[in-house]
């Protein structure tokens, strides 16, 4: 029986976390996924996004189990962003940088540090406690990870432009229907409260740059789309450089992209 409930409690857990089809979707639903299928160990778990710029001192949080309790062994960075910064110490630095599965350890807790893969790099971090962490139940969570892995990385195909990397106009379009639904909302609930109206609103304000490269077609005309597509490849190089790590870039279509 107990054999049964718990293929029951994989499978449901497993079904909850495919059923997200973005990769934003993905990364708030492995947490909570993971903790069913942990139900008998209950763990605290973090997962940690590792930022763009590979030179970045920091890592941000993506969602913690409980929810909103930040480990005690994390050093927040506070920053003016909106989103929860954690220090990037010596064990995440050698977890990235090896690209294995990781023990961090200090007085009074450890935890296992577990990489996660997207086109081959890490692009996140599954901090959970060590304690009582037998080697078959990381064994079975490393197979959870590389299910997650798999459809983070038909979603992230999904998202992003084949040649630049750059998320693309599908992606663009439902990230502003996103902010647009969301900003309509809140209008509408300010509407509906008067003193709403005259409280001024501590929130995150969103802006957009459109940029394109002049004289683009004369350099496929002359040179050829090969060149094109390498100047194309330059200038994203150059945006992901320039800009700063959580502004959002976007190949639009063409010559054309968005900030």
């Amino acid at each position: 029986m107990d054999t049964a409930n718990n293929k029951a409690i994989t499978l449901n857990s497993l079904i909850d976390l495919t059923s997200a089809r973005d990769c934003r979707s993905l990364e708030l639903a492995l947490i909570p996924a993971l903790h069913d299928f942990l139900s008998n160990y209950s763990p605290r778990i973090a997962l940690l996004r590792v930022p763009r710029h590979t030179d970045c001192d920091y890592l941000e949080v993506i969602h913690t189990s409980p929810a909103l309790k930040i480990p005690e062994r994390f050093t927040i960075i506070p920053n003016k962003y909106g989103d929860i910064r954690i220090e990037k110490n010596g064990a995440f630095q050698q977890c990235i940088h090896d690209a294995g599965i990781t023990k961090h350890r200090e007085e009074n807790n450890s935890s296992v540090l577990i990489p996660i893969f997207t086109n081959k790099l890490v692009s996140s971090i599954l901090d959970i406690d060590d304690d009582g962490l037998t080697a078959d139940t990381l064994e079975s969570i490393r197979g959870f990870i590389d299910i997650y892995s798999n459809f983070m990385a038909i979603a992230n195909d999904n998202e992003h432009d084949t040649l630049t990397g750059l998320r693309n106009r599908k992606t663009f379009d439902y990230h502003l229907t996103e902010l647009l639904s969301a900003n309509s909302s809140e209008k509408s609930a300010i509407t509906r409260l008067e003193h709403e109206r005259r409280e001024p609103h501590n929130k995150e304000r969103h802006w957009i740059g459109i940029l394109d490269i002049d004289f683009f077609k004369s350099v496929n005309d002359n040179f050829g789309h090969v060149y094109g597509d390498e100047v194309l490849l330059l200038f994203s190089e150059i945006m992901i450089k320039t800009l700063r790590n959580n502004d959002m870039l976007f190949r639009y279509g063409g010559e054309e992209f968005v900030v």
